[in-house]
């Protein structure tokens, strides 16, 4: 929601997969009904800034669930998408920028949990490139 909850600068959603409380996987798509549902909830409580609805459709009527007035867990997953919360919200709340996301990419997330063990040599070389897959295309954000 723009800083005067005036509007939806942007609206993304996913059909999740649980595992732990987290998401495991995700499935970024279209779902309009969920999408329309959580706009006009968001404009009827007045919401400003982020805020994370989740619903689901049951006899295919959207059904609200939960409110988050926060940016969520699965944030860098809308981002990879093209949604990028914190960046919009910066740039319409400290710089006054009118902003409006209105499309992001159909993905599928898949999140695991691995160890994975290298030399210590082998990460700063990798450290040092800025970049861990060398790929400039890559969906893998670069964390190092």
């Amino acid at each position: 929601m723009e800083k005067g909850g005036g509007y939806v600068m942007s609206s993304i959603a996913m059909k999740r997969t649980l595992k732990g409380g987290q998401t495991y996987k995700a499935f970024v798509d279209e779902f309009k009904e969920i999408r329309e549902s959580a706009k006009t909830v968001a404009l009827k409580l007045g919401c400003r800034g982020p805020v994370n609805i989740q619903a689901k459709l049951v006899d295919e009527v959207p059904k609200v669930f939960e409110i988050n007035p926060r940016i969520s867990a699965s944030c860098p997953i809308r981002a990879v998408a093209g949604v990028n919360e914190p960046d919009i919200l910066f740039k319409n709340f400290v710089l006054g920028e009118k902003i409006s996301v209105e499309e992001y990419r159909r993905m599928v997330c898949m999140r695991y949990w691995n160890e994975v063990y290298v030399p210590y040599s082998s990460y700063e070389r990798t450290a040092s490139r800025g970049r861990t897959d060398g790929k400039k295309d890559s969906l893998v954000p670069a964390y190092f």
